[in-house]
């Protein structure tokens, strides 16, 4: 068995990860056990850190700067198949008082939910649940109960062969093709 533990610090806040990996033996797979905190991290350095893990879109500077997050994380499971939380995430803005998000994260290797979400920016209130199903991240089906500003907006829909499609109440429906030459094409339709 190994056992792991890491603390740094940013700029803005800390950071703190542990756990355990249990070897497997014979045809048996290995176990692992994580938890990870975090303290008012900088969102524009976690950010930067994936950007240096994985491709990801350039965002604008003042964007993600000013925003702070603190949450706990756990994870365990072998490496095929896995579950996985994060109690409650907060993310604020430490430079104004119009912005900020609240929401748990809860899933496995399919599946993905994001619960009790609370977000505030300028005078828009989100708040809701959305869940979300894959067998690769290429085949996803999901659904969400979100409300903006005392208004519900159901949406149900699904992403497949790069096309996105989309279904909510009041009539609604978008499609959207996304073609790595030409970029994204689509239509929305009201009824």
């Amino acid at each position: 068995q190994l056992h792991y533990s890491l603390a740094a610090k940013d700029g803005a806040g800390s950071y703190a990860l542990d756990g355990s990996y249990t070897y497997g033996t014979g045809s048996a797979t290995g176990s692992l056990a994580l938890h990870a905190a975090c303290d008012a991290v900088s969102v524009a350095n976690l950010y930067r850190l994936a950007g240096a893990v994985a491709p990801t879109a350039e965002l604008p500077a003042n964007l993600i700067d000013p925003i702070k997050c603190t949450t706990e994380f756990y994870l365990s499971g072998t490496l095929e198949k896995f579950s996985y939380n994060c109690i409650r995430l907060i993310a604020a803005s430490d430079q104004n008082d119009d912005f900020y998000l609240l929401c748990s994260l809860n899933g496995n290797q399919q599946s993905l939910s994001v619960d009790d979400i609370a977000c505030s920016y300028q005078n828009i209130a989100l708040s809701g649940n959305i869940k979300a199903d894959f067998d690769t991240l290429e085949d996803i089906s999901f659904e969400s109960a979100l409300v903006v500003n005392e208004t519900k907006y159901p949406i149900r829909g699904f992403f497949s062969d790069n096309t996105l499609t989309l279904y909510g109440d009041y009539g609604i429906s978008m499609t959207a093709l996304y073609d790595p030459s030409l970029g994204i094409k689509g239509r929305i339709k009201t009824t």
